[in-house]
């Protein structure tokens, strides 16, 4: 990956990372009991439950960019400023609710601190995905 390529890549992972989180976690809920009918299921559908749980599991690219960003959180969780760190994360970035300076006027912090901030989580998650 060239290096100009890198930085909306991290940004990509990160916000995918509350869908993957709620596919991984959507498999621990699916009931495991077969339903088979005589006929099966409806064409075009899985009709066992358990398809369905395996179906929606993450694949390992899924699995390996779901872990760095959980890791990268786990890490700024720990940091000084952690909590703040990371609501301001979940409003840029999984939540979509805010940009960066809105985030920033949320968090009760100046603009060029919240793109300090942005800026070090981006390049954590990169650090963990091996990447320039």
């Amino acid at each position: 990956m060239a290096n100009e390529d890198w930085w909306g890549y991290v940004k990509r992972v990160i916000r995918e990372y509350p869908e993957l989180q709620r596919k991984l976690e959507s498999v621990g809920e699916t009931p495991c009991v077969p339903a088979y009918g005589a006929s099966g299921g409806r064409a075009g559908t899985i009709s066992n439950p358990v398809e369905s749980a395996v179906v929606d599991r993450l694949n390992a690219k899924e699995q390996r960019r779901y872990e760095a960003v959980h890791k990268a959180l786990e890490i700024t969780a720990q940091m000084r400023d952690g909590k703040s760190r990371l609501l301001l994360i979940d409003k840029v970035y999984f939540k979509r609710s805010h940009t960066m300076y809105g985030a920033a006027l949320a968090v009760a912090t100046s603009e060029r601190t919240a793109r300090r901030w942005n800026h070090e989580f981006v390049r954590l998650v990169g650090m963990i995905l091996d990447l320039p």
